[in-house]
């Protein structure tokens, strides 16, 4: 019964994986990203300062805002479409649940992420050697974590996807991709306002929304600082534990939600 049900989330997954690969709007970002990130040798030339750490700096905003695209195409699609084309009845027609069916949307997005983040990944290391630029273990550990954040992005994307129109999908998405980075600064915001009810606002935000700064290394590696290991460890339970808390409650809402 577990192998029948892995084989389901690995079938699901891997449809969802080849039809995203097939669709222009995946091919034309990986393409774009590959070809910012070429372009950023050329404009450093152009900058002011420090060319190395325009290169990075660039290059580690292509591929997280390439991420963030892709999950934003593939998230307000991910359930709207199977329902609108009436595919949805089929699939759950058969003895496949509906937490397995999400499961399988969601690993689906992970390979499409993983796919995505190999070649813009593998294109900034090229950019970064043939600019003279020696790749560390910042670096790494920096990209690693921007592939984290946009897997907590695909988690709450299939939370959202599961009661929501795409348009709605897209703007909760986008509130905690940049609210999500604000985090620190809307807790000074509420420290600091003479509004109790805009404090109240505001630490209800920063306790409903993860604190993407937490798995930013971006900073480490642009100057080369040391990332201590509790702090990698503590990255990987913070998004261990949102994926795992977004994924339990968009089953438990999806599960209710009546589609027949």
């Amino acid at each position: 019964m577990r192998a029948g049900w892995g084989l389901q989330i690995w079938a699901l997954a891997r449809h969802v994986w080849i039809e995203a690969l097939r669709e222009r709007f995946t091919q034309a970002l990986c393409l774009i990203g590959v070809m910012l990130l070429a372009s950023s040798m050329v404009l450093s030339r152009m900058a002011m300062g420090n060319r190395e750490r325009v290169i990075q700096d660039m290059g580690f905003w292509v591929i997280w805002v390439s991420g963030f695209l892709g999950v934003l195409y593939l998230g307000s699609s991910l359930v709207r479409h199977e329902i609108q084309q009436r595919t949805i009845f089929l699939i759950l027609s058969r003895p496949l649940g509906r937490s397995s069916f999400l499961l399988g949307k969601y690993c689906g997005m992970i390979l499409v992420l993983a796919t995505i983040f190999l070649i813009l990944s593998t294109s900034f290391g090229s950019v970064m050697l043939l600019s003279g630029i020696r790749v560390n273990a910042q670096h790494v550990v920096a990209g690693l974590f921007i592939f984290s954040e946009w897997i907590i992005l695909a988690a709450f994307s299939v939370f959202f996807a599961g009661f929501t129109s795409p348009p709605l999908h897209n703007f909760f998405l986008a509130g905690v991709a940049f609210l999500g980075h604000w985090c620190n600064d809307l807790r000074l915001f509420a420290q600091n306002t003479e509004s109790h009810m805009m404090e109240i606002v505001l630490r209800v935000l920063l306790f409903i929304l993860p604190n993407l700064e937490c798995i930013n290394f971006r900073g480490a590696a642009l100057y080369e600082e040391p990332i201590p290991g509790a702090m990698i460890a503590g990255a990987l339970l913070f998004t261990a534990a949102w994926i795992g808390t977004l994924i339990c409650a968009a089953a438990a809402i999806f599960s209710s939600r009546k589609i027949f």
